[in-house]
């Protein structure tokens, strides 16, 4: 039972709680009337011949620094299928991957979500606590162009945004080898996130995946993660190794003066 339920925990966490918030609309803005038109402004001064101009603003020096990458290991494309309400006859299918570094910490979870037979669908992306939310996030197929996003609410296992995926998307990613999700910390520094697209087009395509396959992959997931932390482990104690003298061996001899 606890195997099952850490299969399918990765379906409520990106199913459940957003759904309230992302289907709420903003509001269209109240209709302003146009503002009464400035005074003409001064030139601004021109800095003396020999001068140096002044520095840009910090902003716009951060906005040309370049991401820095970030990459985990991943569970594999999942899709799961069921009956909206229990009730209905209307079926919601959400195909989702989650991603966690080396030492098994959460990184990100991509879910598609959709209902059977209505064209609109919705991609949830979830990012870890402590992420800028002012400054929202990113989200592209390889070199194409970069869809924006809005966090719209934040819970115990992190912070959602959500985006409405058109034909030209899903194609992308049905086409695409990598989705890269781009936030920034608490401390302004921006993270590229890579999230492999491999057999994505035919998880999506496919039947909903049965649930001894994703407790399979939840399996292998933690052997993979164990693997690699006790990796990590073994090259930390073979560092301290390096650096700390043999026991017994004969202290350096003190420079003469």
């Amino acid at each position: 039972m606890l195997a099952r339920a850490a299969a399918c925990s990765l379906f409520v966490s990106v199913t459940t709680a957003p759904l309230v918030v992302f289907a709420q609309q903003p509001a269209a803005p109240a209709q302003q009337r146009p503002a009464a038109p400035r005074a003409a402004q001064p030139a601004p001064a021109q800095p003396a011949q020999g001068q140096r101009p002044a520095a840009p603003p910090a902003q716009d020096q951060q906005a040309t620094v370049t991401p820095r990458q970030i990459t985990g290991t991943t569970t594999g494309w999942v899709k799961v299928c069921q009956k909206i309400d229990g009730t209905s006859d209307k079926e919601g299918c959400v195909v989702s991957q989650e991603v966690r570094a080396d030492n098994g910490a959460f990184l990100a979870s991509i879910a598609l979500q959709e209902v059977v037979g209505e064209p609109r669908r919705q991609l949830i992306l979830a990012v870890p606590l402590g992420m800028a939310l002012q400054a929202g996030l990113l989200v592209r197929v390889d070199q194409e162009r970069a869809v924006p996003a809005k966090f719209g609410t934040c819970l115990q296992n992190g912070c959602f945004a959500g985006i409405d995926v058109g034909s030209d998307l899903l194609a992308a990613m049905n086409k695409g080898q990598n989705l890269l999700v781009t936030v920034r910390n608490a401390q302004g520094i921006a993270l590229d996130l890579t999230v492999p697209l491999a057999n994505f087009v035919k998880v999506h395509q496919g039947p909903a995946t049965d649930l001894k396959v994703v407790e399979e992959q939840q399996r292998q997931l933690e052997k993979e993660l164990e693997k690699r932390a006790l990796e990590a482990r073994q090259k930390l104690l073979e560092q301290q190794g390096q650096a700390t003298p043999a026991p017994g061996a004969a202290p350096a001899p003190a420079a003469k003066p």
